[in-house]
């Protein structure tokens, strides 16, 4: 839920400086702004207070944002009027099926740690 109203409440700001200072710039900090995010969820552990994990969704809900919507404004800029359903409908298929993979080879990777965590505790 943060991470959604962050993103709802930073939309409007993204579409502003994308106008003002460029895509890359925008998508830059919005990196900048879920590598920050992300970095503070790596912290973690049960008692971590609830203000640390508020503040590292709501940094990747803007983050978030800051990324999507410039991309789709670039991608959508970049296709004549008739073809923008088109470039859209494909955008939102190339974030699907990232997802989708993303998902696989994190689920995956932290598998193998966690089987080869348990393989080494039980030897010792």
């Amino acid at each position: 839920m943060p991470m959604m109203a962050a993103a709802a409440a930073f939309a409007p700001a993204a579409g502003t400086l994308t106008a003002k200072i460029g895509a890359r710039k925008v998508i830059a900090g919005g990196l900048v702004l879920t590598a920050a995010g992300s970095s503070l969820l790596i912290f973690l552990n049960p008692t971590t207070p609830y203000a640390q994990v508020l503040l590292a969704l709501v940094l990747l809900g803007a983050g978030d944002i800051a990324v999507i919507r410039p991309i789709a404004d670039v991608i959508l800029s970049a296709v004549p009027r008739e073809r923008t359903g088109s470039a859209a409908a494909l955008n939102r298929a190339a974030m699907q099926v990232g997802g989708a993979l993303g998902t696989a080879v994190l689920t995956s990777v932290l598998t193998s740690v966690a089987r080869a965590r348990r393989i080494t505790n039980a030897w010792n």
